[in-house]
Formats: structure tokens, sequence, C-alpha cells
């Protein structure tokens, strides 16, 4: 009786761990499967979403070649340009250089340069013992009037030596003065009365644009070379060369180091 009852127990035990343990795999099952579901949907939607970029990335690459063969023509009808443009834009360039140096010459008109004048003695202020400057006006108003020009105060801007005092001033060569008058006229009777100061080891000379010093020094260099060049000299900025060649006198106004070597090259 005893051995009945256990067996019956255990097998009403053994089945109710079965129906229990069947219960809790298809809840399992059951979990799996929407989890599967779901992984599938977000998989789905992933992937319509990859695709999407991808088709988007496609497009994008299209435009980006249609765009780059665009600038490829664009690029090449520049270049069969260029060739035809250049000697225009050369020619622009070099009106626009000779337009600015005109106006910056201009500047200049009422402006000269001395040189070769002896810079007075240092002097102090007996009282002050303070360094008094040196009476610039007064210094080109006598070097004019050595030429014969008479020059007031009222005429002169401005007048000062250029660069700083050397140490040694008994020894260095004496310092430019730049004179800027207040009228044209007075300055051109200057300029052409300068000749009057030949021998003396003062200069009066224009003062030019950075362009015509160069073409001026270059004129003066191709005049030593080339015998039948006698003369050189500049006037409101333009420079002359004065040529001999077979008993004739010939002028040349120049604005270029070219036409100072075909010069040269014509009168050897």
């Amino acid at each position: 009786m005893h051995l009945f009852v256990s067996d019956q127990f255990r097998t009403m035990l053994k089945s109710l761990l079965s129906e229990s343990l069947d219960e809790k795999l298809k809840i399992l099952s059951d979990k799996m499967d929407v989890i599967k579901a779901e992984t599938n949907e977000k998989m789905e939607a992933m992937k319509a979403d990859y695709n999407e970029k991808i088709e988007e990335l496609k497009g994008e690459l299209h435009d980006a070649r249609v765009e780059h063969e665009k600038l490829e023509k664009s690029h090449e009808k520049l270049r069969e340009n260029s060739n035809k443009n250049c000697s225009t834009s050369i020619n622009n360039t070099l009106l626009n250089h000779q337009g600015m140096n005109y106006l910056e010459q201009q500047s200049f008109l009422n402006s000269i340069r001395i040189t070769g004048v002896p810079e007075s003695p240092v002097k102090k202020d007996p009282e002050t013992d303070k360094i008094i400057p040196e009476d610039v006006v007064e210094v080109v108003k006598n070097i004019a009037q050595k030429t014969g020009v008479e020059v007031r105060e009222e005429d002169i801007d401005y007048a000062r030596r250029l660069q700083k005092p050397k140490q040694q001033q008994n020894t260095a060569a004496p310092r430019p003065i730049e004179v800027k008058f207040t009228r044209n006229v007075i300055r051109q009777k200057v300029i052409s009365s300068r000749k009057s100061l030949k021998g003396t080891g003062i200069g009066i000379h224009e003062i030019l644009t950075k362009t015509n010093q160069t073409i001026y020094n270059e004129a003066r260099d191709m005049a030593k070379h080339v015998e039948k060049a006698k003369s050189v000299w500049t006037w409101n900025g333009v420079c002359t060369i004065l040529v001999e060649d077979g008993g004739k006198k010939i002028k040349y106004k120049v604005s270029t180091v070219e036409e100072i070597r075909k010069i040269a090259d014509r009168h050897l």
C-alpha cells in the first residue's frame, strides 16, 4: 500500500513538472518569436535606410561627375582663351604701371634734390646748450641766389636734409637736400639755371620715381659706352638722350630700358 501511494505521488509530480516545463518552454518560444520578429523588422528598416543612403550617394556622385565635367570644359575654354588674352593683359598691365608712374612723377613737379652742399657746423644755444638745427631754407635760398634766381622763404613749402646725420661729418659726404617749392614756376627757374653751378660740386636734380630713376641710370650708363651719346638729362621726369651721328644731333626721349638698348645698337 505504501509503495503504491509513493509511485502514484511520483507519477503525479512528474506529470506536474512536465506540464510546467512545457508551459515555460512555450512561453520562452513565444518570446523568441517576438524577438525574432522585432529583429527582422529592425533589420528590414535598417536595410531600407541603407539602400536609401546608397541611392543618395549615387545621386551625389553623379552630380559631382557632371560638375567635374563642366569644370573641365570651362577650364579648357579658359586655356583656349588665355593665349588670346595674354597680350591684352600684358598691355593693360603696362598701361596701368605707366599710369601710376606718371601720377607719382606728377607729385614731384614742385620738388628738387640738391647734392654736394656742405653741412653747417653743429652749433649749440649758449643758454640752453641745445643743438641749433641747420637753417636748410636759408641754405636753399643762398644756392638759388648763386644761380641767379631769387627765392623767398614763402616760395619754399619745405626744405630738409635726407637721411640721418653722419657721425663723422667732416669726412662724410654731405647729405642731400630735398626741397618742395610752393609754385612750379620757381622750381622750373631753379632747374633751368642749374648749369651755372658747374664746377662748384653742387648739383640740382629732379626727383624721379623708381622707374624713371632706373631709366635715367641706364641711359647714363649707355652714354659712357657709346661715344656718339653726348648727353643725358631729365625734364619733368622724362629722360632725354642727345646723340651726335653723321653731323646730326638727335634727341631721343625714352621711357623704357628696351628703347635705350635699341638706341645703343643703332649708334654703336
